[in-house]
C-alpha cells in the first residue's frame, strides 16, 4: 500500500514537472488552423488546463507530506494577492459584470486570466525542484523563442505553411503581409522576443564550445532578425534597452566581458545577414532599408508624432476616462466598451478602420480596467520582483547562475519599457509570469549546487569581485 502511494506521488511530481515544461515552452507555440480563433484562445486554454492540472497534482502531494514548497518573496506574494483581489472587486463594479468574469472575445484577459496569471509565478516558484527541472525549462523557452523567429521569417518571405483562419483581425487584409509567428501579430511577437532574446545571449556566455557559441549565435540572430522585421519601435526600443542592461550587468563577470561584447556584435552583423537575405527573397531590400531609417528618425520627431500618432490619440482619451472611475475602473476587459465611442473619431483622422479595444499602454489599460488601485498593485509586483531580482544578481556568486539572472533582468527592463507602446495579450502574458516563478525558483536552488565554486570546466568562477 505504500509502494503504491509512493509510486502515485512520483507521478503526480512528474505530471507537475511536465505541465510547466508545456506552459513555458510549449503554449507560445500552440495553434488551431481549424477553429475561428486559432492563436489566442487555444494558447489561453492550454493554460488553464495546465493550471488545473498542476494545483490538482500539487493538492495531492502536500496533502500526501512528500513536497516542500518555496513561495516568492514576500512583497511579491503580497502585491500579487492584491492584484488579484483589485481584478475581483473590479469585476464586482464592472459596467459589464459577465463581459470581466468571460473576457472579450478577441482578448480572453477577463478575470478568470488575471487570476491564472497571478498563479503561474507561485506555481514556477514552488515546483521547480531541481537544477536539471531548471535548465530545461531555461532550455525549452529559448528553443521555443528560435522556433517562433524562426516561423516568423518564413512568414516575412512570402512562405506561410499554417494557413490563417478567415477573420477580421487574424486573416490580413488585401495587401497586408501576415507576419506574427505563432503569437498572432507583429506587435506580440517583437514583445515576446524582447523578454526572451537576452536568454539565448545567457547561453551563449555559459557555452564552452566554440560549436555551441556558433550555434547559440546563429539562434539569437534570428531572432534579432525577426524582431528588427516586425518593424515595431517599441520593441526595437525595449530590445536596445534590454541588450544595453544585459552588457552592463553582465560585464561585472569580468571574463565574460570580452565575450560579451564580440558576441553582440556578432549577433547585429549576421542578424542583418538574415534581414538582407529574407528581404531580398521576398523582393524588398530597398523597402526594408527605408522603412528601417524612416521609422527611426519619426521616433524623434515628438510634435510630428503627437499630431499623428494613433497612440497619443487612445491615451489621451482613456486618460479622461480613467479619471471618472479612479479606484476600481471599468472591469476586466472591458476595453471595448469604454474605446469604442471614439471608433468613429479614430477612423476619420488618421484614416483607418479599425476597432478600439486597447489603450497601447498596458500601464494605462491596467489603470482603466481595474483603477489606480489595480495598477498600483501590478506596479507593485514590478517593482518587488526587479528589486528582489537586482539584490540577488549582486549577491550571486555564481558565474551561471548570474549570467542567466543578468539575462532575465534586462528581458524583463526591455520588456516593461515595450509595455509603454502595448498592452497584455494571452499569447504573450503567460511566459511573462511563468519566468517570473522561474527565477525565483532558479535563484533559491541555484544552477550548480554543491558544485557552485567551479564551471563546467572545473574552473573557479568567472566572478570578480569589484
Amino acid at each position: 500500500m505504500l509502494v503504491a502511494e509512493s509510486n502515485f506521488v512520483e507521478i503526480c511530481k512528474k505530471t507537475i514537472t511536465i505541465c510547466l515544461f508545456f506552459q513555458l515552452a510549449v503554449v507560445p507555440l500552440i495553434i488551431d488552423p481549424f477553429a475561428f480563433d486559432f492563436w489566442y484562445i487555444p494558447k489561453i486554454d492550454s493554460t488553464y488546463v495546465l493550471v488545473l492540472i498542476v494545483l490538482s497534482a500539487a493538492v495531492i502531494v502536500k496533502i500526501a507530506g512528500k513536497i516542500r514548497i518555496t513561495l516568492p518573496p514576500f512583497f511579491l506574494c503580497f502585491f500579487l494577492a492584491l492584484y488579484a483581489i483589485s481584478a475581483i472587486v473590479s469585476t464586482l463594479y464592472s459596467v459589464d459584470r459577465e463581459l470581466s468574469i468571460r473576457g472579450d472575445f478577441f482578448r480572453q484577459e477577463g478575470v478568470l486570466t488575471i487570476l491564472v496569471y497571478t498563479i503561474l509565478p507561485v506555481l514556477f516558484a514552488a515546483f521547480v525542484f531541481t537544477r536539471q527541472q531548471a535548465r530545461i525549462l531555461l532550455l525549452g523557452l529559448a528553443v521555443c523563442s528560435v522556433l517562433v523567429a524562426a516561423y516568423a521569417i518564413i512568414q516575412y518571405i512570402g512562405f506561410d505553411p499554417v494557413k490563417t483562419a478567415p477573420f477580421f483581425g487574424i486573416r490580413p487584409l488585401p495587401g497586408m503581409q501576415a507576419f506574427g509567428s505563432t503569437l498572432g501579430n507583429a506587435n506580440f511577437l517583437g514583445k515576446f522576443l524582447v523578454l526572451t532574446a537576452p536568454l539565448l545571449m545567457a547561453f551563449i556566455c555559459i557555452s564552452t564550445s566554440w560549436k555551441r557559441n556558433i550555434l547559440w549565435a546563429l539562434a539569437c540572430s534570428i531572432s534579432v532578425a525577426a524582431l528588427i522585421l516586425t518593424e515595431t519601435r517599441s520593441s526595437w526600443f525595449g530590445f536596445f534597452i534590454a541588450s544595453f542592461i544585459f552588457l552592463i550587468t553582465g560585464a561585472t563577470v569580468r571574463i565574460l566581458k570580452k565575450k560579451l561584447l564580440l558576441s553582440l556584435a556578432g549577433i547585429m552583423l549576421v542578424g542583418l545577414a538574415f534581414i538582407s537575405i529574407a528581404a531580398f527573397a521576398r523582393g524588398k531590400l530597398p523597402d526594408l532599408q527605408k522603412m528601417i531609417t524612416s521609422r527611426t528618425a519619426e521616433a524623434f520627431e515628438i510634435g510630428k508624432l503627437r499630431e499623428n500618432s494613433t497612440r497619443f490619440f487612445m491615451w489621451e482619451k482613456a486618460i479622461d476616462h480613467i479619471a471618472m472611475r479612479p479606484l476600481l475602473g471599468y472591469g476586466p476587459d472591458t476595453h471595448v466598451l469604454i474605446m469604442q465611442q471614439y471608433n468613429l473619431e479614430y477612423n476619420r483622422r488618421f484614416n483607418c478602420k479599425v476597432i478600439l479595444d486597447r489603450v497601447h499602454n498596458n500601464y494605462l489599460d491596467v489603470a482603466l480596467a481595474q483603477g489606480i488601485f489595480g495598477l498600483l498593485a501590478y506596479c507593485g509586483i514590478l517593482v518587488s520582483f526587479l528589486m528582489w531580482l537586482w539584490r540577488e544578481l549582486k549577491r550571486e556568486g555564481n558565474a551561471e547562475t548570474r549570467i542567466f539572472l543578468c539575462a532575465i533582468f534586462s528581458g524583463y527592463c526591455g520588456y516593461l519599457v515595450n509595455d509603454f507602446f502595448s498592452f497584455s495579450v494571452v499569447s504573450v502574458s503567460p511566459t511573462f509570469w511563468s519566468l517570473m516563478g522561474l527565477t525565483i525558483a532558479l535563484q533559491h536552488i541555484g544552477m550548480c549546487g554543491k558544485d557552485a565554486c567551479l564551471d563546467e570546466r572545473g574552473a573557479p568562477p568567472l566572478i570578480s569581485n569589484g
